[in-house]
């Protein structure tokens, strides 16, 4: 599934992974990845691709990536990590042929951590698209 394979390829990089660690995941960030860097990324949407005859074996997903730190100045650098390992990746991950890897979005924010106290975590969200393969039904 795609957004394994996003997890694997993000993990086997050692310029995000010297930030994160193994704190890169799908869905949603366990409470302990609050007070550090980490990825948390989501399937946003998904779009098939038919031809004439059908289905056709290319998918368009919409893939948010949020990049998060305490600090300010390693978010920023996290997410330029990321930005450079995505932008235009052609080729696999895992099972799946990525065709194009295209930015569609990006912001900044920062937000409260909800640990009872005054903490904030800073914020970079970055929209994807990837255009994928995927098995066409028969």
């Amino acid at each position: 599934m795609i957004l394994d394979d996003l997890r694997q390829y993000l993990r086997s990089r050692p310029e995000i992974t010297v930030l994160t660690g193994k704190r890169i995941r799908p869905s949603r960030l366990s409470q302990g990845d609050a007070n550090a860097a980490s990825i948390r990324f989501v399937s946003i949407s998904r779009r098939a691709i038919q031809n004439l005859e059908g289905p056709c074996g290319i998918v368009e997903r919409r893939i948010q990536v949020d990049c998060y730190s305490p600090d300010y100045a390693e978010v920023q650098i996290l997410a330029e990590h990321v930005r450079l390992a995505m932008y235009g990746f052609p080729g696999n991950y895992g099972d799946d042929y990525v065709t194009t890897v295209t930015p569609d979005n990006a912001s900044d924010s920062t937000e409260k951590i909800d640990d009872g106290g005054d903490a904030v975590r800073e914020r970079v969200r970055q929209d994807w698209l990837i255009w994928h393969t995927e098995a066409v039904p028969a």
